[in-house]
């Protein structure tokens, strides 16, 4: 059971485009964490919610 939550939460910090790097970058002003560094430089809208991206955060997940 705790590999299965585990499992969950991991899924839950793994880029949404590439799904292979993890979450790194908050697109602003929505505050969305779905995309790696890489797969980010490649977007123009949040891949989430469509508004149009006017800044990002890089963040350390700890």
């Amino acid at each position: 059971m705790k590999s299965k939550e585990s499992s969950n939460i991991n899924e839950k910090y793994v880029c949404k485009i590439c799904l292979v790097s993890e979450v790194k970058i908050v697109f602003l002003p929505s505050g969305h964490l779905v995309t790696c560094t890489t797969c980010a430089l490649q977007v123009s809208h949040c891949p989430l919610c469509r508004n149009n991206i006017k800044g990002s955060v890089k963040v350390y997940l700890g």
